[in-house]
Formats: C-alpha cells, sequence, structure tokens
C-alpha cells in the first residue's frame, strides 16, 4: 500500500503557508467554504481527509490551481501560455549514438532526416 500521508502533509503545510502569506484568517476561509471554523481547523490539521472537491474549493478561493497548492512555491504555468521562445527553451534535446556500417548508416540517416522534416 502507498503512504500518502507525506504527500497529504505537505500539501496541508502549503495551505497554511499560504493562508499565513496572504494574511486570511482560517475564520475566512470556513465561511467561504461553508463550514465551521472548528472543521477547517481540523481539515488544516489532519483531522479530517482533505478531499480533492475541498482541495479544489480552497485553491478557488486563494486564487490559484489545484496544481500550485501541491507544488507550492512553485508555480505552474500552463505550455500553450509560454512564447515560443519559452517553449524552445525547455524542450528536450535527446542525442543517440549508434554504431553502423557505412551502407546501414546512410540508410538511418535518411530516414531521420525525413522524419525531422515532417
Amino acid at each position: 500500500m502507498i503512504n500518502n500521508r507525506g504527500f497529504s502533509d505537505r500539501v496541508l503545510t502549503n495551505i497554511i503557508k499560504i493562508r499565513n502569506e496572504k494574511r486570511i484568517k482560517q475564520i475566512d476561509i470556513a465561511s467561504a467554504l461553508d463550514i465551521d471554523m472548528s472543521t477547517y481547523c481540523r481539515i488544516e490539521s489532519g483531522k479530517i481527509a482533505l478531499s480533492v472537491d475541498r482541495l479544489a474549493e480552497i485553491a478557488s478561493f486563494f486564487e490559484m490551481e489545484v496544481v500550485d497548492l501541491l507544488y507550492w512555491p512553485h508555480k505552474h504555468v500552463r505550455y500553450d501560455s509560454l512564447t515560443a521562445r519559452e517553449k524552445d527553451s525547455i524542450q528536450p534535446r535527446v542525442t543517440v549514438q549508434i554504431e553502423l556500417s557505412e551502407d546501414k548508416r546512410e540508410k538511418v540517416l535518411e530516414i531521420l532526416e525525413l522524419d525531422i522534416l515532417k
């Protein structure tokens, strides 16, 4: 069985840090989530499991994406929102070294060139 406790603890820690950084009180989040403060405190303390739906509500309250809560302080940036230059800078680079006889080498180069030009 996979232990998700460490991940869950990290997410809850992130939520608390974000809340504190934004100077938001627990009662304000509880009110926005339409739950009482004691319930919200139990969520932050890990006594009540944080559901995906609740996580999405908290992210929305913070005006963030769920992924940002998971990996905070790193910010998720959608690939399709990047400029062409930014996309090019993160494209994976692959280097392959193959030893071939001369005739096979020419054939492989022909194939690769065709695929690269598509």
